[in-house]
């Protein structure tokens, strides 16, 4: 299917409404696809007459009081004036029939709107009292179609096997958390006073490996030299 048929495409008619008025250009709006298989689409009429719809709110969508949908000028480049799309103005067509015009030279396609406002369109079409059941399905059926697919989020749980160091104890943590409140400068001291490398220490603390049977007396010990004579502690 070529845009041009394509539900949001603007079109320039010539029709005769059999009211003693001839022939009468007018603009239509598609509300949905024009197929090629003779299934009939549904269409509004576009009037820039804007006495149909007086007292017409700041909002565009006068659903459903005023049954129709108002396109500003500058918004469209097909409508240099104020245009209503008139919902209690729509009609069923077929592709074949809208190809009968175009043969006739009473029809040609014009413009295709913005999907964003054709999609507030359909909104608000589908609020018309004025619309036949068929008429606001095909609508419903454009509206899902132009609407993206939310994100399926499954909401599977995740299980983490959390394994402990195995030379976690109580004490260990203790003492860690002391340690771990000193300054670069008391950890180095305190390695010296040690006579162990500060990654050794810092590897017994996280209970990576085993502590020798004096490590907590000695960083005890260590820790009391330092006192709270530091920095560090003062904070």
């Amino acid at each position: 299917m070529t845009d041009q048929y394509r539900a949001g495409s603007v079109w320039w008619l010539v029709l005769d409404f059999g009211k003693g008025q001839g022939e009468q250009e007018k603009f239509i709006v598609l509300l949905s696809d024009c197929l090629v298989n003779g299934d009939r689409g549904v269409f509004a009429f576009a009037t820039s007459q804007g006495r149909h719809y007086p007292g017409m709110g700041a909002s565009p969508c006068g659903c459903p009081k005023m049954q129709c949908y108002r396109i500003d000028p500058g918004l469209e480049a097909c409508f240099s004036k104020t245009t209503f799309v008139q919902f209690n103005n729509a009609y069923p067509i077929t592709r074949a029939g809208l190809d009968d015009y175009i043969k006739a030279g009473k029809a040609r396609f014009v413009h295709t709107l913005a999907e964003t406002r054709f999609r507030s369109i359909l909104k608000c079409a589908k609020d018309a009292v004025d619309l036949e059941g068929w008429a606001i399905a095909l609508i419903d059926q454009t509206l899902k179609s132009l609407t993206p697919a939310k994100p399926v989020v499954t909401s599977a749980k995740l299980t983490t096997t959390t394994t402990p160091p195995p030379f976690v104890s109580s004490e260990i943590l203790s003492m860690r958390v002391r340690v771990e409140a000193r300054c670069g400068t008391c950890r180095a001291t305190l390695a010296g006073l040690m006579t162990m490398a500060e990654a050794e220490i810092s590897r017994i603390l996280a209970g990576l490996v085993p502590p020798t049977n004096s490590f907590l007396v000695d960083l005890g010990a260590g820790l009391d030299v330092l006192g709270t004579d530091c920095q560090c502690t003062k904070k």
